[in-house]
Order: C-alpha cells, then structure tokens, then sequence
C-alpha cells in the first residue's frame, strides 16, 4: 500500500475458515493489554453467529447463536464479551461461552470497556447499557437513534455515535449530547485521548475533535465503517467496497486493499502488522515491505558544452581511458651487450661514409 508514511504491502488476503458469503466478520477492538501484547492470538465474530479464534497459526470456528453478533470487545484472552441482535451479550471466561442478562431487546450494535467491572453497549433506539463487573444496567442516553459505536480513554471519558450525526460523551456520571455539524450517519468512533477523537460514517464521513467536533475532507464518498490508529499521525479508516484511507495528521490518502468487499472492521498490533476484516469472510494482514537492494552507483559520462552564436546544445561524451605505462623494470646484461654492439656498429659505418666523401674531394 502506498502511503505517506512509506510503501506498505497487503501480505495475505483470504477467506477465514468456513465462512459463508454472508459473513461479516468484526475484530475485537483490541488494546495494548489485551492478550499480552500478542498479534497472534486475537477474535473475529460473524453476522452468523460464529465467532473464530486465531492462536497464530490457524483459525478455529466456533458457533455460538443463532442471533448476528455485532460486536466484540476483549479485555483479556479469559475474559471476552460480545452483542449482537435481540438484546443478546455473551461472555468468554477462557474456556466457556456463557450468556448474561442484558435487560433488553434492542439490537445491540458495538461494545468497549476500560475494565472488566466497566463495559458499555450500545444499540438501537439510543440503547446504552453498563457493566459493573455484576450486572448490566440501562442508562439514560437522552436519544432514541440508533447507537452504532462506542470507545472511550478511561472510566470518565467515553463517546458513542449513531444514526443522524448522533455523538455522546460521557463524563463518568451522566450521557450528554454533542453538536456534530452532521446529520449523516456515524459508525465508528476512535481516539488517542480524550481530546482527541475521530469518529467516521456514511458517504466518507469523517469528523475530528479537537475542542470541537470538525469535519474532514476524506476523498471518499464510501461508507466508512470503522476507524482505528497507531498514533495522532497513523490513522485508518475502512468501508464498503474495499475502502481503506490512511491519515497521516494532515491529509486523509486512499490506499489500495486490492478487494471490493465491504470492510467492517480494522485493528493492529503495531504499524507493521495490521489486519482488515469484512464481507464474505474477507481477511486482510498488511506487513512491512520487501527488502529492496540499492543498484549500484553509475558514474556518469562526462558533459561537454558546445555554444554558438545563434545556438546553444549540450552533447554527452564518454571520456577516452588512458593506461598509464608500466614502471621500468632495469635493463639486464644481455640487453645492454646489444645495445653496445648496435652502437659500435653505427660509428664503423659513419666513419666508413666519412672516408669515402673524403677520397672523391681529392680526386
């Protein structure tokens, strides 16, 4: 993937286990804390009800209701919760799946916690539910449009989002309701503190709150379905069609998924290892790029410039390469033998020449 942060690669793209074409699958909104600090062990559950576990090396699938789970939040590898329609919430305790009492009926849309005694959910017709560790309870959310997700920081500082532009913020004793500037539809809402939070939705939605909640310009007219980062300056934003944008703390830049199913849902463990879920079972893992050799360095010919009067061209020559002769080695007996030799013969014959000019004046 091209990105400013660098060119990244789409390592494997495939479907998980047996999952149908009607499968969605959603990620677990996994924290620092969750599972270790493990890429290799994490949770996806499915419109269909199955929830899949990867242990690093293969998936495994698990049925569990069913009702359409939407949404999976892990504190940690024993102690896992899920929701989905009807009111239902399920539990993991590390070796069994267990259902717990919601209280409701409503379609349950998106879970997070800051612990195992503080979990929230919510769902349709502004839903919102509490766990203390012992119960869930119902809160007062001051709106009935549907809730569709939920993150917050710490126990006092949490927000939801919705249908509508809807945004929530709790402050750790009551559900207050934010100006969005939007009607459209929220989906997901994300942040790397209380201060600074981004929430995404439909038709390339993206907001970000920085005192106030302010729109973005995405470049995207695709609903957008989730939103996770690694920092401030690594952000990712997935939707319908294959949909994955990059925010680098200034400009929001498409990137290549290299497929066109929807994605739901978006989670990393670090910057070089990432993971896409969506439509039809879609799994995407994204890893650093392939070691690239430097080509030798060249050196160019050299330049010659020619200029006349009226024009001026520039021609490329390659120099001429010259050897520099050997070092002499010294001349040897033999050698300098010939070279008397040769001397002494010379001087014969200049005398013999003289001579005979000699002869031919007197006569």
């Amino acid at each position: 993937l091209q990105q400013a942060a660098g060119l990244r690669h789409v390592r494997r793209m495939n479907q998980i286990g047996p999952a149908l074409a009607a499968d969605r699958l959603q990620f677990s909104q996994l924290v620092a804390r969750n599972l270790g600090t493990s890429a290799s062990s994490y949770f996806a559950v499915t419109s269909t009800g199955n929830i899949y576990t990867y242990n690093g090396t293969v998936w495994t699938a698990t049925s569990l209701t069913a009702s359409g789970l939407r949404g999976i939040w892990t504190n940690a590898a024993n102690d896992v919760f899920v929701v989905g329609t009807g009111g239902l919430i399920m539990h993991y305790d590390g070796a069994t799946w267990s259902t717990m009492s919601s209280g409701t009926m409503s379609d349950l849309n998106s879970i997070f916690g800051s612990s195992t005694s503080d979990v929230y959910a919510v769902g349709t017709s502004g839903t919102i539910l509490h766990y203390d560790g012992t119960a869930w309870t119902a809160m007062t959310s001051g709106t009935t449009k549907d809730l569709r997700g939920i993150w917050g920081s710490a126990a006092t500082n949490y927000f939801a989002v919705g249908a509508g532009g809807t945004i929530l913020a709790y402050n750790g004793s009551a559900w207050t309701s934010n100006s969005s500037g939007t009607v459209t539809g929220l989906n997901a809402v994300w942040g790397t503190s209380a201060t600074s939070v981004f929430t995404v939705g439909d038709s390339g939605t993206i907001l970000e709150l920085n005192g106030t909640w302010t729109p973005l310009t995405s470049g995207s007219t695709a609903d957008l379905r989730s939103v996770w980062g690694v920092s401030a300056t690594s952000i990712y934003a997935i939707g319908n069609s294959g949909t994955i944008l990059h925010f680098d703390g200034t400009l929001w830049t498409a990137l290549n998924s290299r497929t066109t199913n929807d994605l739901f849902s978006f989670w990393g463990a670090s910057t070089s290892s990432l993971y896409a879920a969506g439509a039809g079972g879609t799994f995407l893992t994204f890893g650093p790029p392939p070691t690239t050799t430097t080509p030798p360095t060249t050196t160019p010919a050299s330049t010659v410039t020619t200029t006349s009067p009226t024009t001026s061209a520039t021609s490329t020559t390659t120099s001429p390469t010259t050897t520099s002769p050997s070092a002499s080695k010294g001349l040897d007996a033999g050698e300098i033998s010939l070279i008397v030799m040769g001397a002494i013969t010379l001087m014969i014959i200049i005398t013999m020449l003289a001579r005979g000019r000699s002869s031919q004046s007197k006569h």
